[in-house]
């Protein structure tokens, strides 16, 4: 399983969470591997999941966005299994598709789907502003818990965003997700044309169709600790190693995150090429 390591770490494990990994693959969470997992503890008379925490659009860090029929077909599961679907889209409209996603919480009938969107890709990441929807019983425990821990986001954020959304109206709303999406995409065919250029044959990928994120697997190296945290540092490159966004963070991994969100064409291609010289001289040692 590939998923920010935030929720993970601060979110989950504190509460001695039994936290399980789905293999995914470039559409996401795999639907037979969920299967198999809530299959084999029925039968072993294991305790059954509670919920499942997805990133469906976009996701940090694989950019994968999970296709409709597999999103009915693990609604359908949390159906049979009683669990509740956390969708955490804060990607959601940062897709570089022609139609907006089919989100989880438009199929539920059941009232087991809590939907987080956030504002804060969207406009400015300094806003930490986001929003939740779901059923109302559970809508009110989320709202006691932040009584009892944040109180409530920051009041001048949230004033901003109310000033800025009134101003706008829904046609600017509209036309700023548009242009957001536009930016990002400019931003990933670049990235992609230097990804293409200096890494062939030196690491594999797939394209994403969303978000700010490229994934890529590094042939022929197990663990890409060293290689993110020390040679790549060496030459000022800054990058998230695989093994710091995967469920068992000790378990190595030959994956790394690249995130084209803020760097400059020029840094681009420059850092990418640093990147191929990096990847050569610890596939050499």
């Amino acid at each position: 399983m590939k998923s920010y390591d935030n929720i993970i770490c601060l979110q989950f494990k504190p509460y001695n969470a039994d936290i399980i990994p789905i293999v995914q693959d470039s559409c996401g969470v795999v639907v037979e591997e969920i299967e198999k997992v809530l299959a084999e503890r029925k039968r072993k008379m294991m305790p059954i999941p509670k919920m499942i925490y997805l990133n469906p659009t976009a996701s940090n860090p694989a950019g994968t966005t999970i296709p409709t029929h597999r999103k009915r077909a693990i609604y359908k599961l949390a159906c049979e299994y009683n669990m509740l679907i956390l969708e955490d889209d804060p990607y959601y409209y940062l897709h570089f598709k022609k139609e907006n996603p089919v989100s989880f919480l438009s199929m539920d009938i059941e009232g087991r789907v809590l939907r987080f969107d956030s504002f804060s890709k969207i406009m400015s990441s300094g806003l930490r502003v986001g929003f939740v929807t779901g059923p109302i019983t559970l809508l009110r425990r989320i709202e006691l818990h932040m009584q009892t821990s944040s109180m409530h986001t920051s009041s001048l954020s949230q004033v901003l965003l109310y000033k800025l959304l009134s101003h706008w109206g829904k046609d600017g709303l509209i036309s700023h997700f548009m242009h957001v999406q536009n930016f990002y995409k400019q931003k990933l065919d670049h990235m992609m044309s230097a990804i293409k250029k200096n890494l062939n044959g030196l690491a594999e990928w797939y394209e994403p169709n969303g978000g700010m994120f490229l994934w890529l697997k590094i042939i022929g190296l197990n663990d890409a600790k060293q290689l993110v945290t020390t040679r790549c540092l060496d030459k000022l490159i800054i990058l998230a190693p695989g093994y710091a966004l995967s469920a068992n963070t000790e378990k190595p991994s030959p994956y790394i995150r690249i995130s084209y969100s803020i760097a400059s064409p020029e840094e681009v291609d420059r850092g990418i090429s640093l990147l191929a010289e990096a990847i050569r001289e610890e596939l050499s040692k």
